[in-house]
């Protein structure tokens, strides 16, 4: 099934690698509010060839294309919002 944040990256013209459907899988699923490690703990999960450098990269083209929020939390830890609107 393709994930809302697959949707969204396909509208806004962006291709879509294998990797970057995991992590737009990985952060469609999300519950939480989950920071880039998180992430790459859950992707690697779905795809043991994805690497750290592949999720920052991935989450900052989501943001770029304003398809995610990035946000740093009360903690001073650097969270990952998605903004599907």
């Amino acid at each position: 099934m393709t994930s809302r944040i697959e949707l969204k990256c396909r509208e806004k013209g962006l291709k879509m690698t294998e990797q970057r459907r995991t992590i737009a899988a990985v952060l469609s699923d999300s519950t939480d509010h989950p920071d880039a490690a998180a992430v790459y703990r859950r992707a690697i999960v779905l795809d043991p060839r994805i690497s750290m450098a592949t999720v920052y990269r991935t989450i900052r083209l989501f943001e770029d294309c304003g398809v995610c929020l990035l946000y740093t939390s009360d903690a001073a830890d650097e969270g990952l919002g998605v903004d599907l609107g």
